[in-house]
């Protein structure tokens, strides 16, 4: 935890710098810009693609609604296959997740950021070219506070009361989060030379703490209970853009879930965000 105060302190002085050293940048004239989308625009949507181990293989929804200095809203339901050797007699093959977080914007800010606009991709062989131009677009900071619920699917190791077999089982594992997210994005129309479209891109950094719903997670009749761990767990994840106009980010993170056979259950996942609006 020594090292997540001084990761969100440092991340907390950097961003208000950034903001200082911008804030006369923000009514910058983008030589190629035609239109800043998220000037208007309170709503997006995603699809979600998530490979969680331990957890499920699975596709998922995810809305979003930010009004500036005001309000963070957030959702996200999925469904997957589970990741387990699936005992016949009481293991489930798939299951869903879901989670929901509101927040306040305490930082909002404009920068500008340069990235590859491509315009067209050719193949010679093996190799792949892109035709690109590199241009700047206003970019929408956002330090976020959050609150938040979720309940993700995990496996474990469940052990008997008596004698018998040590198994594998899937269960739903429910919590409160709390944390602080770094939301940049931009989201514009642009037009160099005769080439005239839109850019897209999302940058997210989430930090927080996790607290267990439940006391115990129940598990099947003559199995061991699994008890929530004793300490709050954490989360730490990431989604990373590629290009001005990619359509996906690359997800990845580490989440602990709050209960424990031995030790604490954690998750490590990795996955795409797919835009959509």
């Amino acid at each position: 935890m020594k090292i997540a105060r001084f990761i969100l302190a440092f991340l907390l002085i950097q961003l208000s710098l950034i903001g200082v050293v911008n804030a006369q940048n923000t009514d910058k004239n983008y030589r190629y810009l035609e239109k800043d989308y998220l000037k208007e625009e309170k709503y997006h949507s995603n699809f979600i693609h998530k490979l969680a181990l331990p957890g499920v293989w699975g596709l998922g929804f995810n809305p979003t609604f930010k009004i500036d200095h005001l309000l963070f809203a957030s959702a996200e339901a999925g469904y997957g296959w589970v990741i387990s050797a699936h005992e016949k007699d009481f293991d489930k093959k798939f299951r869903g997740w879901y989670s929901i977080s509101i927040g306040y914007p305490i930082l909002n800010i404009i920068t500008s950021k340069k990235g590859k606009w491509v315009i067209d991709r050719s193949y010679e062989g093996d190799m792949m070219y892109d035709k690109y131009y590199k241009i700047n677009v206003p970019t929408h900071n956002s330090i976020i506070l959050l609150a938040g619920y979720s309940s993700e699917p995990s496996t474990a190791k469940i052990y008997p009361d008596g004698s018998g077999p040590v198994v594998s089982y899937s269960f739903q594992a429910p919590v409160y989060e709390i944390g602080i997210k770094l939301l940049r994005q931009s989201k514009t129309k642009v037009r160099v030379k005769e080439y005239s479209g839109q850019t897209q891109r999302r940058f997210e950094m989430y930090m927080g703490i996790v607290i267990p719903v439940k006391n115990e997670i129940t598990t099947p009749e003559g199995y061991k209970n699994l008890p929530k761990f004793t300490k709050p767990g954490y989360e730490l994840s990431f989604s990373i853009p590629y290009r001005l106009n990619g359509w996906a980010t690359f997800d990845i993170g580490v989440k602990s879930l709050g209960y424990t056979g031995k030790d604490d259950i954690a998750q490590f996942f990795v996955g795409n965000t797919f835009y959509i609006k």
